[in-house]
């Protein structure tokens, strides 16, 4: 149902919503698992799920303000959502998310977070509500963009997931905080494995959690 191209972004949501709750109610059924466990992966699953199935919804800049909007609504619109959609390329969503989410202008969103000075994109998260526990990985994976000459679309793509994930785990690996562990380890759901062990041998990580 959810690849049907004529469902609204409301629709497919509300079916996400129910495949994940279903999810979370047979898992502490069937297994002895810590429910803020349960929480977390299933909640990580949505916020992928969310990414995947309303991306054909929005082919024009307006469509990604108003799915946007939406998920604010709903309750959505979430940092770890943002964080995803900056590091999957989809960088519009992420545009429009953070505008929205501070109440801006689309172009003086951009602004703060693209090309403003030292100070301006913690100045945004003040104003979208945003942890600055979490502004170190979204600054990492900005400069990356930046460097890259990214600015969202297929092309270029993989090679921006690649150097975002390793630059992000060079940069943040190490860190103590467990939003942002949660921040890292979530950008493991929606990269394929090829991507994830070039970027984990850039960053000279021996190993990938997709094989422990």
């Amino acid at each position: 149902m959810a690849a049907r191209p004529d469902l609204s972004a409301a629709v497919v949501e509300k079916l996400i919503l129910f495949v994940s709750e279903e999810i979370r109610n047979r898992l502490i059924r069937s297994h002895r698992l810590n429910p803020r466990l349960i929480g977390v992966l299933v909640e990580r699953a949505r916020e992928a799920a969310t990414l995947l199935l309303l991306k054909p919804l929005t082919p024009r800049e307006a469509d990604v303000e108003l799915l946007a909007r939406h998920l604010l609504i709903r309750g959505r619109l979430s940092a770890p959502l943002l964080f995803r959609a900056l590091c999957a390329g989809e960088i519009a969503l992420f545009d429009a998310g953070i505008a929205v989410r501070a109440n801006l202008l689309l172009e003086n969103a951009r602004q703060l977070a693209w090309d403003g000075g030292p100070h301006a994109l913690k100045g945004l998260f003040a104003k979208a509500g945003l942890s600055f526990t979490l502004l170190k990985p979204f600054r990492v994976a900005i400069a990356v963009a930046k460097a890259l000459d990214y600015r969202g679309g297929d092309e270029g793509r993989e090679r921006f997931q690649t150097e975002a994930i390793a630059t992000l785990f060079d940069a943040c690996g190490n860190s103590q905080d467990r939003e942002i562990d949660d921040l890292l380890l979530q950008l493991f759901d929606q990269t394929s494995a090829e991507v994830i062990e070039k970027a984990l041998e850039q960053a000279g990580m021996p190993f990938s959690p997709l094989n422990s």
